[in-house]
């Protein structure tokens, strides 16, 4: 039975219902545009063989999914931007800490030598 606003059918194909499925995918996402992009391209391309415009549905697919791409292109380039950022700060300004052993260096621990830098004692 096809119900257009409770149960559309282009949504109720298969064993799960998308609305189910789409819930189920973006429960995990921490950030609340990435599921709302994927929730759409999902969405669209779970429809598009039976909602009568199939090729029309794969472009807006194609919309969502460009937008989503672009969204993580830019948090990829502002975390590396960011890196940069904070290891020119730690070249310029490395962190040496007296302690009881000698100095800490933020650089040894950080390269696995451990928190005693015997260079700076």
């Amino acid at each position: 039975m096809n119900d257009p606003v409770n149960h559309p059918s282009h949504y109720t194909q298969g064993g799960i219902e998308c609305i189910d499925a789409l819930t189920s995918m973006t429960s995990s996402f921490r950030d609340p545009n990435d599921a709302a992009l994927s929730w759409q391209v999902v969405k669209y391309i779970w429809r598009h063989p039976h909602k009568g415009r199939p090729l029309q549905d794969l472009k807006k697919a194609r919309w969502y999914l460009d937008r989503l791409i672009t969204a993580e292109e830019k948090k990829e380039s502002l975390s590396a931007s960011t890196a940069s950022t904070a290891d020119s700060i730690g070249q310029a300004f490395p962190l040496t800490v007296p302690c009881h052993e000698g100095n800490w260096s933020a650089e040894t621990a950080s390269n696995g030598g451990g928190a005693y830098d015997e260079r700076l004692h």
